[in-house]
């Protein structure tokens, strides 16, 4: 049996196993990231070609898991935009029903800030999944 060198995607860790492991699925013991070891070429035995392609492999993957929270983050700003639009609409209707309002133009407020800050930190962390290298 042979050893295969491979590292962790989330915190770069360099680890050997045997190669059975490509089949299952392992915890780094550093940073506890649950993923299928693929293995590290030997940069000596190579090409420059191969060796430029693992890197591009390792960096997609790091992209997509900022994606991927980007899109948890825009999600969540969406949803209390749209909450407070509710709220926004509700404080308008109360208005013309001659009753106080006040209260719900205050959520109003409230929830679009917090959606619009979500929103925005979503859409700073897209950025920084196109822009890594």
């Amino acid at each position: 049996m042979s050893d295969i060198k491979f590292e962790c995607p989330n915190c770069h860790r360099h680890m050997t196993g045997p190669a059975e492991l490509q089949k299952t699925f392992v915890d780094c013991p550093e940073c506890r990231q649950n993923f299928k070891p693929c293995p590290r070429p030997d940069p000596a035995v190579i090409s420059p070609d191969a060796a430029a392609k693992w890197e591009r492999h390792l960096v997609s993957d790091r992209v997509d898991k900022i994606r991927r929270t980007a899109s948890v983050f825009s999600a969540i700003g969406v949803f209390f935009v749209v909450i407070g639009f509710l709220f926004g609409i509700g404080a308008i209707l109360a208005k013309f029903a001659a009753e106080s309002g006040a209260e719900n133009f205050t959520w109003f407020i409230y929830s679009t800030g917090i959606g619009l800050g979500f929103y925005v930190i979503g859409q700073i962390v897209h950025i920084r999944a196109n822009t890594e290298k």
